[in-house]
């Protein structure tokens, strides 16, 4: 563990120091400044422990990779030479997380004892009183919001496979999340007893979403109208006709930026109404009872 490593190079005074070296090499990480950290330090020892009179140096470095946020902590003894490193990760969304186990990590580096309440030597006289500060408050992951364009095929919303164009707008925390969609099904001209049918399917609704790192599992719920249309039958007009709609959703995403988010989803859809298509005098179609859709998507993050 961190402290086995470092508890040997722990100060007997009062309250053990180091000097602190911080790089962010990615800022679009969004991660805490060098005072941020040494805030969070110091909320976890009750002291600030960081002083440029220190002789040990604390090296804190953080970058983004591979889709994922990394902090680099290496503790260096008065000589120069390194007592021990940690390497700590997070998702690319989470750098608040990430700073919070950096700075329960440095804590354990810089003064093991005061985190394990082990007793410490009297200080000397002259040493001058520090004023404790107050314990580190509870925080949790941030709420960021995305917006989609998608494209995908289905199969059972219309007479025939519909190309589905949608969007939507999503706000999501680290476990959960909750969106709102529009979507357009059009589908080809389809012959059919001797003519042809045109249709076209318009949805608007919400999902609501528990998610498990990259992966989601959603519950969509919507509603619109199935608009159909037929040429070269006697008698032949166009009907429209209600939808409604709900279903799971499954979804795995890919974050090659902290802003752009590339996802893939396969859903399944029940009709909670179910209607026939004539075309004239002709029932040409009756909706399904489920229907399949998976396409994917590009998203863009705010934060």
């Amino acid at each position: 563990m961190l402290s086995a490593l470092f508890a040997h190079a722990a100060s007997a005074a009062e309250h053990p120091t180091v000097r602190l070296e911080y790089t962010v090499a990615s800022p679009e990480a969004r991660c805490p400044s060098a005072e941020g950290l040494r805030a969070l330090t110091a909320a976890r020892l009750g002291y600030d422990p960081v002083t440029p009179e220190a002789g040990r140096l604390a090296r804190v470095s953080v970058a983004l990779r591979g889709g994922q946020v990394v902090g680099v902590l290496e503790l260096l003894d008065e000589a120069g030479h390194t007592l021990g490193t940690r390497t700590l990760t997070a998702a690319a969304q989470s750098c608040e997380s990430l700073a919070q186990s950096m700075a329960l990590a440095l804590a354990i580096a810089i003064d093991p004892q005061a985190l394990l309440g082990a007793p410490r030597q009297p200080a000397a006289a002259s040493a001058a009183p520090t004023e404790p500060l107050p314990p580190p408050q509870p925080t949790s992951a941030p709420w960021r919001w995305t917006t989609r364009l998608s494209v995908g095929a289905e199969v059972g919303a219309v007479p025939g496979t519909a190309v589905g164009l949608g969007v939507e707008a999503e706000a999501r925390g680290e476990r959960v999340g909750l969106a709102a969609w529009g979507q357009l099904s059009l589908m080809p001209s389809l012959a059919e007893y001797g003519g042809f049918v045109d249709a076209s399917a318009v949805r608007a609704g919400l999902d609501g979403c528990a998610f498990a790192s990259a992966f989601g599992l959603c519950l969509r719920a919507g509603g619109g109208a199935l608009t159909v249309s037929g040429r070269g039958f006697p008698g032949s007009r166009q009907s429209t006709l209600p939808l409604a709609t709900v279903g799971p959703r499954a979804t795995a995403a890919w974050r090659p930026a902290p802003s752009l988010e590339l996802r893939l989803y396969a859903g399944m859809d029940v009709a909670l109404s179910r209607d026939s298509v004539f075309l004239g005098t002709l029932d040409a179609w009756q909706a399904p009872a489920l229907s399949l859709d998976a396409g994917g998507s590009v998203g863009w993050t705010f934060w």
